[in-house]
């Protein structure tokens, strides 16, 4: 990484963050987390079911493996109830049939984390390698889908309700690598989007956070 005034950087959590904190605590919080399958949306799953989440949905497009990772955080946490539904988040009809499916079940929704996102394959822009229309696919899933997702959440919204989209250090750091144009716009370009968002709808709060600073 370049020069950064943290001293200290950590790929694992630590006292300070651990969701076993009572003031870290989740239970009673209804929790929506899209991605969640794999990779960074299933560890924050995972995390929300440490912090006592029992009202908790899960939202990824394969089904079978979305199944697999309710599973696992129901075994690890016995006391989470939880809902996998299988949701596209560029589809506004599967995103209001699972947002209303999950006030329906639990009741308003106190948090929504937006992990989801699409990383085409590493190519320079301007090379031939690049195909312009998965370049331009990666903002209609990181950019047009994220705004889906907090259109669909905000009817549902409990009071003070939370949203925390996850940004990454390449939305606004100088670039890093060749190859990643596309993802670095379209996050870049998320995170300002959940900027206005934070301000034209001051009864939710609102964040973008980077992968690097979870």
């Amino acid at each position: 990484y370049q020069s950064s005034l943290t001293k200290t950087w950590h790929s694992e959590s630590y006292p300070a963050i651990s969701p076993s904190r009572p003031a870290l605590s989740a239970e009673d919080k209804v929790v929506v987390i899209t991605g969640s399958a794999s990779g960074i949306g299933f560890s924050i799953a995972r995390a929300f079911a440490a912090a006592g989440c029992t009202k908790m949905a899960i939202l990824a497009r394969k089904e079978n493996i979305l199944t697999r990772a309710k599973e696992s955080i129901e075994q690890e946490y016995p006391g989470t109830n939880g809902l996998a539904l299988p949701t596209d988040i560029t589809d506004g009809k599967q995103l209001t049939i699972a947002f209303t499916t999950v006030a329906e079940s639990f009741r308003a929704i106190d948090i929504l984390v937006c992990s989801a996102a699409y990383m085409p394959a590493s190519a320079p822009v301007l090379s031939p390698e690049c195909d312009l229309d998965s370049w331009w696919n990666t903002f209609t899933t990181n950019v047009l889908g994220v705004m889906k997702v907090a259109r669909a959440f905000e009817p549902h919204a409990a009071e003070g309700g939370q949203i925390l989209n996850i940004a990454t250090a390449l939305a606004t750091l100088p670039p890093l690598q060749h190859g990643l144009s596309s993802y670095a716009a379209s996050k870049a370009a998320a995170a300002k989007a959940f900027d206005c968002i934070a301000l034209e709808n001051p009864h939710l709060k609102g964040r973008s956070t980077s992968d690097l600073v979870l």
